[in-house]
This record gives C-alpha cells, sequence and structure tokens, in this order.
C-alpha cells in the first residue's frame, strides 16, 4: 500500500511538470492553431537558465527559477513575432519551422552547455525527505506538487473567472466572431505565447529536479506534451491537468510495474482514447469551432 501512495504522488508530481509544459502549448494551439514543435525547446532552455543561474552564479533556486521563466519568455514573443505570427494557417510551414527552431536551440545548447548531463539542482530546504506512510519521500516532489495545485487554481480562476479569461475562451471557441467583437486576437495571442513560454520555462527548472539535464530533454518533453493535449484535448486548463496526470501517473506506475514497457505505455493510453475519443477526453475545442 505504501508504494502505491509512492507511486501515485510521484506521478502527480511528474504531471504537474507536464501540465507547465502542456498547458501554454494546449492554448497556442486553441488561439493561434499553430502546432508550435518549438514548445520542448523553451523547456529545455527554462533548465539550462535557471541551472546556470544557480550553478555558476551562486542565485538562488527560486531567484533562478524566476529568471528561466521571464528569459523563455522573452525567447517565446520573440519567435512568436518574427517568426510564427506569419505562419497562421500554414500547417506545413509551421511543422517545419518550429522543428527547425528546435533543433537550433538544442544545438545552442550543445554549444554553450555541452552535450554533459547535468546533476539535479534542490534548493537546500527542500533537498531532505519527510516521511510518508513509513517510507522517505522527497520534500521538493511534495513542493512540485503544490506548486501546480496553485498554478492550475490560478489558471482556472483567470479562465473562468476574468475578462480575458472571457476573451481567451473567445478567441479559442471562433477566432473570427471573437474579431468582429472587438477582441484584439493577436495581443491576446501574444500574451497566451508569453504565458505559455513563461511557464515551460519554469518546467524545465522544476523537471530537473527528477531528472537533471540533457540536450535532448527538448525532444522528450515535447513528445510527452503532445500525448498529454491530446489525451485531453486542445484548449482548455481542466483537459490539460487530466492529460498531464493520465501520463505522470501511468508513466509513475509503469516504471514501477512494467519498467521496460513503461516508455510505450504513454503511447498506448494515447491510442486508446484517439479510438474511443478522437477529440480528447474533454474535446478539441478548437477543432469544433471551425
Amino acid at each position: 500500500m505504501s508504494s502505491t501512495i509512492i507511486s501515485g504522488l510521484d506521478g502527480v508530481s511528474f504531471g504537474m511538470v507536464l501540465f507547465f509544459v502542456a498547458v501554454g502549448l494546449s492554448l497556442i494551439m486553441g488561439v493561434m492553431r499553430i502546432l508550435n514543435l518549438a514548445h520542448g525547446a523553451f523547456y529545455m532552455l527554462g533548465g539550462y537558465v535557471g541551472w546556470t543561474l544557480s550553478v555558476r552564479a551562486g542565485a538562488g533556486f527560486w531567484m533562478a527559477l524566476l529568471a528561466a521563466g521571464l528569459s523563455v519568455a522573452l525567447v517565446g514573443v520573440i519567435a512568436e513575432k518574427a517568426v510564427l505570427r506569419r505562419m497562421r494557417g500554414a500547417l506545413d510551414n509551421q511543422v517545419l519551422a518550429t522543428l527547425g527552431l528546435l533543433y537550433i536551440a538544442t544545438n545552442i545548447v550543445i554549444w554553450l552547455w555541452s552535450g554533459e548531463p547535468k546533476a539535479p539542482v534542490v534548493p537546500s530546504p527542500l533537498n531532505r525527505s519527510v516521511q510518508i506512510s513509513g517510507q522517505p519521500y522527497p520534500l521538493s516532489r511534495l513542493v512540485i506538487i503544490s506548486a501546480g495545485v496553485l498554478v492550475v487554481g490560478g489558471a482556472w480562476w483567470l479562465e473562468e473567472h476574468t475578462i480575458w479569461g472571457s476573451r481567451l475562451r473567445a478567441g479559442i471557441d471562433d477566432r473570427d466572431i471573437a474579431m468582429t467583437l472587438g477582441v484584439n486576437v493577436d495581443r491576446l495571442s501574444a500574451v497566451v505565447f508569453a504565458m505559455g513560454s513563461f511557464l515551460a520555462g519554469i518546467g524545465g527548472m522544476l523537471g530537473q529536479i527528477f531528472t537533471g539535464l540533457t540536450p535532448a530533454q527538448g525532444t522528450d518533453m515535447l513528445l510527452l506534451a503532445l500525448i498529454v493535449v491530446i489525451i485531453g484535448g486542445v484548449g482548455r486548463i481542466k483537459a490539460t491537468v487530466a492529460g498531464a496526470l493520465v501520463v505522470g501517473i501511468v508513466n509513475s506506475f509503469g516504471y514501477r510495474l512494467v519498467p521496460s514497457l513503461a516508455p510505450y505505455l504513454g503511447y498506448a493510453v494515447m491510442i486508446g482514447v484517439l479510438i474511443v475519443r478522437p477529440s480528447g477526453i474533454f474535446g478539441n475545442v478548437a477543432a469544433s469551432s471551425k
């Protein structure tokens, strides 16, 4: 029973990291109709920037966490204005351009930080364990769960109970109608892209607590984020949360019960959802509005 609880907590904590990455990908797809395959690079860059500030510059972990998010948000704004805004509606060009950005970012990381794995950085107050069901459990992962719950709650409140959230939902449901009602969709898109990039950068710094850092993480996390979005559906906070928790928990219990098959279980769940409900658990808002 105790091992089941521990695996469940591991799944939820990793699911929260996946949420930080996938929520931006989902909302960007919903509002801008852009498949941003460079989003995994934002996660990777956030991890490396935060790691550098924390380890080499001596900044505190929380300052490095904030700086990672802000620096990646700046990169995202530049990428959106310089590249992606010109390709709205051109899926082939989006795929090629964003894959190119992902590979460019990966090679920049290898050039600046080398391809050697980096050890995880954990803030000293959190670098200890607490007892859960008689077993030690990393405090840092409980903090990640708490941070994820706070961000999920804040994002849901913004989406459902603010004017900005109503404009966001309008832009996702029907972009053209939203524009005729006076919503500045281009400005909304820029804000969503910046916020999604910021959260991906935060996720990169939190995610390195689990795995450390490698240049391959951009691609690896992109694949997982896409699975999350496909399982949950596009364009809603609750859909991203559901998809992230499903993938995180399946991943955790998979490595505990069937380690040899664990890397493939997320894909299996995705295929099952696509067969039963092709639009995802909560439906594809962007697709349904066309």
